[in-house]
């Protein structure tokens, strides 16, 4: 970011006027040549909203279902009219909506209930407590009794969680940005992602209510809402934008982690143990990320640099803007030049984003993004020297464009790694339970899972060797060795499980020197 500062200060001494070249539609600069805006150019959010369309009967579609739960949410009346409309949602048939676990209502409920249980008079200490209680209850088995306004809360909202399972059912999931749908010339950054902050609210809830169900020993019901959460998180990608992929990971995580608690518990009958396991086997894999970075990431990047440098579609909203936009807009430059040097960045990328062998990729990964650092290095101190060339100047912009969106590719590509690994766990850990449903015990090793159960068990994603695992006196320790492919001896990532044992408060963990670790049986954390 420091160099991209100094790359916009730099931008009033590099700018002079000179005739605009007119822009070229083509795959090197506009990547684009459909849909077009009024002014001729690529309309990039539009595009994003064409990749997002099904067809679709409104019988079909789980946005239907899932709007009928959520309700209006922060959209306005003309753009939930609207969503209504290209969907075929009626406002008469939504229910109550859900009311978000963690909403203000249901922190106050808590608050005052742990106030008249003597538990503190201090507002700021029962808040943080109610929040502590409203994230306990969606990881631990809970009845009503343990937190009766949450209990409350869930008995108020079973219609709308009812239809959040139906709508992961559904075999197709549309839902179009909603503020795209009023205004077509808004930016690719000012998409609004309704849909992917919707799903993760649903999650939190149903999550609720499966670990509700399971304290009460319905696991068959506990494991419909782990599963339609991890079926809501394939729904999330409507548009295949970064942020969206982020969200899929993290609610179907939420499902993995209470498909584990299902597991841990003995009252999981063979039946449901081979039912979890062969909704895992289902689950999608692997996310090709790289088709995100080829188009949402590439394209936000090319539709900002043009909205900042021509004013086009309104330009961006005033605090995008900086002193160095209106020298941009008068530039001499070639705006063809400064959008091929972005294109040409993100096939890079691209490519080394396809790159299946996971420690080459990461080692492309780390020298592309050190190989952008200084080439950028090498742009500002060039830049110093004055009288510069119309094409050094439209690769500066380009460069500038560029560097503020470019997204942290080494990072990104272990975050996928990670969800992947995360999902192998826990199918291991399903087909294990039903060894165990089916012989009385645990393997003694992995190799003893018979085909039947897993036809082939996973490497570690980090080294390709067997993953550690360990059958212990009532359970057992699975895990990969993770990003520095070493054992750390059964310490968790998420500060949970230390030297193999359960922790009754998250311990601070450097990731550098941490495992992946599934521990079974869970145990579960104390009520704050």
């Amino acid at each position: 970011m420091s160099t991209l500062l100094l790359l916009i200060g730099l931008l009033p001494s590099l700018l002079c006027e000179l005739p605009a070249k007119p822009i070229e539609l083509s795959k090197e600069t506009t990547f684009i040549i459909e849909p077009l805006a009024g002014d001729g150019l690529p309309n990039y959010a539009l595009a994003m909203q064409e990749f997002a369309h099904k067809e679709m009967t409104p019988e079909q579609n789980g946005a239907v279902p899932f709007w009928q739960a959520m309700g209006q949410g922060e959209m306005d009346d003309e753009q939930f009219d609207r969503l209504s409309d290209e969907i075929g949602l009626t406002r008469e048939s939504i229910v109550k909506p859900l009311t978000p676990l963690e909403d203000k209502s249901n922190i106050q409920a808590v608050v005052e209930w742990l106030r008249d249980t003597g538990r503190s008079s201090d507002v700021e200490e029962l808040e943080k407590l109610a929040e502590e209680y409203v994230a306990w209850v969606q990881a631990n088995p809970w009845t009503d009794r343990d937190v009766p306004p949450l209990g409350k809360w869930l008995a108020e909202n079973e219609p709308a969680l009812d239809l959040l399972v139906e709508a992961s059912g559904k075999p197709e999931f549309y839902s179009p940005y909603p503020n795209l749908l009023v205004d077509r010339t808004v930016s690719v950054l000012d998409i609004q992602l309704q849909h992917a902050t919707g799903i993760r609210i649903a999650a939190r809830a149903l999550m609720a209510r499966a670990m509700n169900l399971a304290a009460e020993n319905d696991l068959e019901g506990a494991w419909a809402d782990c599963r339609a959460c991890i079926a809501l998180g394939e729904h999330v990608p409507s548009g295949h934008m970064i942020a969206e992929q982020l969200m899929r990971m993290h609610v179907r995580e939420k499902g993995f982690s209470g498909a584990c608690v299902l597991l841990s518990l003995p009252e999981v009958s063979p039946k449901l143990a081979r039912q979890i396991l062969d909704n895992l086997v289902k689950v999608e894999c692997s996310i090709d990320f790289s088709a995100v970075l080829n188009n949402a990431e590439r394209m936000m990047s090319l539709d900002y640099m043009l909205r900042m440098t021509t004013g086009r579609l309104g330009g961006m909203t005033s605090e995008e803007k900086d002193e160095s936009v209106d020298k941009i807009v008068k530039a001499g430059v070639d705006l063809n030049l400064s959008l091929r040097w972005i294109n040409e960045r993100y096939d890079k990328i691209v490519l080394t984003s396809r790159i299946q062998d996971r420690k080459k990729r990461v080692v492309q990964s780390t020298k592309l993004e050190q190989e952008f650092e200084q080439e950028a290095k090498e742009t500002s101190s060039i830049a110093k020297l004055g009288g510069l060339s119309q094409t050094f100047r439209s690769n500066v912009i380009g460069e500038i464009f560029f560097l503020y969106t470019f997204p942290a590719l080494k990072d990104l590509c272990d975050s996928f790694d990670q969800h992947e690994q995360y999902l192998m766990l826990t199918r291991i850990a399903a087909a294990l339970a039903v060894y165990k449903a089916e012989h009385g015990h645990y393997p003694d090793k992995l190799a003893e899972l018979s085909r039947s159960i897993l036809p082939e068990i996973p490497k570690d994603l980090y080294t390709e060797e067997p993953l550690q695992y360990e059958r212990q006196e009532n359970g057992f320790l699975l895990y990969s060795v993770f990003e520095n492919e070493a054992d750390d001896g059964a310490s968790d990532l998420y500060g949970q499980i230390r030297n193999g044992e359960w922790q009754s408060n998250h311990q601070e963990v450097d990731r550098e020197k941490s495992d992946l670790v599934i521990r079974i049986p869970v145990v579960p954390q104390p009520k704050p």
